[in-house]
């Protein structure tokens, strides 16, 4: 007996027609992610080259320049020479601060900066357009992309606006040192210069990673206006604003500025994020056109900006916006609940016309949105266990950010993703008809809107306009009493709104990926949403190659898989990340090597040796302290941070405290934890210190203080009255110890040390606690 709902199968042509379309709308709306060609260095000086860029790039990423360190001095003389060869007058600003930024977990940044600035005086200012990049970078890494390329960049378009026609408004050029210890150089302008006031418009330029595409990002309001008009090879989604208010994932210099009171915006790319921090971000890793990308967006928002009135900005008005056919699309978001609304309506109406001229159903309708919640739900379980079993069997190589093999495992699971949703389809088409399954994945779609219109309507755009032209294909189909070849086509053009939107997102978060298992699932979660709306061309393939479809698509997945688990190893270009740090404490006498590692390895182990523990420290001021590898060390003389009481009085219920913590040492950096208090007020040498506790549960609180000076900090404390605070202060050099008789080897070259804010691998930390009695 034949099934009821049995379609009739679809030609081997028709098969195949379906599916070069689909190759290559994907492929069309994939070739907007590709960064433009590189500019060559004998082009028209008014013009951006990220040729030229690239001599400067060579002498600021020569080496990791973590702030105060000899190596950054280098770079700042460097680009005060550069400013000056331009004919500028460049002015150092030199201060102690502490950054305002509260969102991260802590512990809080500060240090002693030094931002280098410049100003561009206009023909007839309105307003001031502040470009920032910073120059300083981490520890572990030279710094090519993070955020040398921002600095060339503004180098040259700094020349190249010097080359054209004078702008009417006034730029400042900032380059900020300290925005690796937490936008510390930025939050010194914000705060002391008294430029800071007169800024209308804030473009700030950093990136993290090596390669890919430049996008834009927090475009609002007026700008995407402004953007759509001026930035060419835009690449843009509100989509990312709202994926950014999730969690604080990261951050630049642009967070220190109040966004009430400046607009914000700026420009990165993140693609091959395993370099990030890590000591591959080298200038030969670097892909200039993702830095040609960034020259073409910041150069034409400087010349917009610089001759537009900044005088009378338009009023904020919070947009939603997508880069499309090389353009940005953009609307109010209060328009996205009544275009949600006018979807809801066109989907009854469309499902209305469907139950008149095909019997369609509510209920098959809901079996339909059924099966593509199933296979997201499917596509979702499988990701999350394919990784934790990929991890368990250690066939995931990890970097700092990210791991080597993470991209070919994605597409892995984007394959495993389309052959359960194909293999679910397959299962139930001969149950349900095609018009339903259709129909179900637009009312999957329609959900989604609404979830979106009303909590993240950022993201609206990818649901309501994929849904619009699904629902006018299927309306039209509907209409038909019979299946034309214009119909046909019409019905095919329909699909590539879906394509256009959905591809280049997923491709996107896949060559950025950060932190893997969540982006690699919502992936492929979205993989199986733009199935469902392309739920027409899906009916074609199955029914010309039934479970065959499946098939392909599960071997695809496994040869992906079985790829990156042979390309799981590492080597020269895929270093494994290790640290080790010698810690005295000077309140016991008593040494250790530590390491932030799982195992020790063939460098560790040398350090590593006999009794190995797992513990706990709290130096770090981590809520629940840091997990380390720790084993007894030689103890060395070493003198140990001086804490210094001035001051202990209880005043208005408040505990007030005053010390002076020195490091005799000299030390790169100091470490300041408070436990045992809540604390409600701090400074540093005067300055305010953001008081949001690290640890509410445990009472922690805490910072630490890169560059100090040989006097010292001097910390103010208001905590609670009845609060004991306990303090514990570690000072941190660069290098690991001389010990006598011990003459450790090299790390071998698939090996690079791992990133720890500020630093942590290779260097000798000397602990001493003041109970503040």
């Amino acid at each position: 007996m034949v099934d009821q709902f049995a379609p009739h199968p679809a030609s081997k042509l028709q098969a195949a027609l379906t599916t070069v379309f689909i190759v290559a709308a994907v492929a069309f709306a994939l070739s907007r992610l590709k960064p433009p060609e590189v500019v060559p260095a004998s082009a028209p000086a008014a013009e951006f080259s990220a040729a030229r860029a690239l001599s400067h790039l060579k002498v600021i990423a020569r080496e990791p320049h973590p702030d105060g360190s000899l190596s950054d001095g280098k770079v700042r003389d460097y680009l005060i020479e550069q400013l000056k060869l331009q004919g500028l007058e460049p002015q150092v600003q030199r201060t102690g601060i502490a950054s305002l930024v509260d969102t991260f977990p802590g512990p809080y940044g500060a240090g002693t900066v030094e931002n280098i600035l410049v100003r561009l005086k206009g023909t007839n200012s309105t307003g001031v357009l502040l470009l920032t990049a910073h120059y300083d970078s981490v520890s572990t890494a030279p710094g090519a992309t993070d955020d040398g390329s921002g600095v060339v960049t503004l180098l040259e378009t700094l020349r190249a606006l010097r080359s054209g026609e004078p702008l009417k408004n006034d730029l400042i050029f900032l380059f900020t040192e300290g925005e690796e210890l937490g936008m510390v150089g930025a939050q010194a302008f914000v705060d002391e210069h008294p430029w800071a006031k007169e800024v209308t418009v804030v473009w700030s330029v950093d990136s993290g990673g090596s390669c890919g595409p430049a996008s834009l990002y927090f475009p609002n309001g007026w700008m995407v206006q402004e953007f759509a008009r001026s930035v060419p090879h835009p690449i843009a989604g509100s989509v990312g604003d709202e994926l950014a208010k999730l969690g604080p994932a990261g951050g630049d210099d642009s967070m220190a500025f109040d966004p009430n009171r400046v607009a914000i915006s700026g420009a990165s790319y993140s693609g091959c994020r395993y370099r990030y921090h890590t000591a591959t971000d080298t200038v030969e890793n670097t892909d200039l056109r993702s830095i040609q990308h960034l020259g073409f967006y910041t150069l034409a928002v400087a010349r917009d900006l610089g001759n537009m009135n900044l005088a009378h900005l338009p009023a904020k008005r919070e947009s939603v916006y997508f880069s499309d056919l090389g353009k940005i699309a953009y609307y109010p978001v209060a328009w996205v609940r009544p275009l949600t609304l006018t979807a809801v309506l066109l989907f009854a109406a469309v499902l209305w016309l469907g139950h008149r001229r095909k019997g369609l159903t509510l209920r098959t309708t809901g079996v339909g949105a059924l099966l593509w919640f199933v296979s997201g739900l499917l596509a979702l379980a499988l990701t999350e266990g394919f990784w934790w079993g990929l991890e368990l069997l250690h066939l995931v190589n990890h970097s700092y950010a990210s791991a080597y093999n993470a991209e070919t495992y994605a597409f892995a699971f984007l394959a495993l993703a389309i052959a359960t949703t194909c293999a679910l389809y397959a299962l139930l088409r001969r149950k349900i008809d095609a018009d339903s399954l259709a129909m179900g994945g637009l009312l999957l779609c329609l959900l989604f809107a609404i979830a979106t219109g009303w909590r993240a309507p950022g993201a609206s755009y990818l649901f309501l306009w994929s849904l619009g032209f699904g629902l006018l294909s299927l309306g039209l189909s509907f209409s038909s009493a019979t299946s034309t070849t214009g119909l046909r086509i019409v019905r095919v053009l329909c699909a590539v709104p879906s394509i256009i939107l959905f591809a280049p997102l997923i491709l996107f978060m896949i060559i950025t990926v950060t932190d893997p298992l969540p982006t690699l699932a919502v992936a492929a979660v979205l993989t199986v949403i733009a199935q469902s709306l392309l739920a027409p061309q899906v009916e074609t393939l199955i029914s010309a190659m039934n479970w065959r479809l499946s098939a392909v698509f599960a071997v695809i997945a496994v040869c992906l898989i079985a790829w990156g688990a042979i390309h799981s190893g590492f080597d020269g270009s895929h270093p494994l990340a290790d640290t080790i740090a010698y810690w005295l404490d000077a309140d016991s006498g008593k040494a250790s090597w530590v390491s932030l590692d799982q195992q020790p390895d063939s460098w560790t182990s040398q350090f590593l040796a006999g009794q190995v523990e797992r513990d706990k420290l709290n130096l770090f001021v981590a809520p629940g302290g840091e997990t380390v590898l720790k084993t007894d060390a030689p103890p060395l003389q070493l003198s140990a941070p001086e804490i210094t009481k001035l001051a202990d009085s209880v005043q208005d219920n408040e505990h007030l405290l005053r010390f002076r913590i020195v490091s005799l040492r000299h030390a790169s950096t100091l470490w300041v934890a408070v436990q045992n208090a809540t604390i409600v007020r701090a400074t540093v040498d005067g300055k305010k210190v953001p008081s949001k506790m690290v640890d509410p549960q445990n009472k922690l609180w805490g910072f630490y203080y890169a560059a100090p000076s040989p006097e010292g900090i001097e910390l103010a404390l208001a905590a609670q009255a009845t609060d004991v605070p306990r303090i514990t202060v570690t000072d941190q050099t660069n290098g690991l110890p001389d010990i006598p008789g011990f003459h450790p080897k090299p790390r071998a070259p698939y090996l690079m040390p791992l990133n720890y804010f500020p630093a942590f691998d290779s260097t000798v930390l000397v602990s001493r606690t003041n109970g503040a009695h």
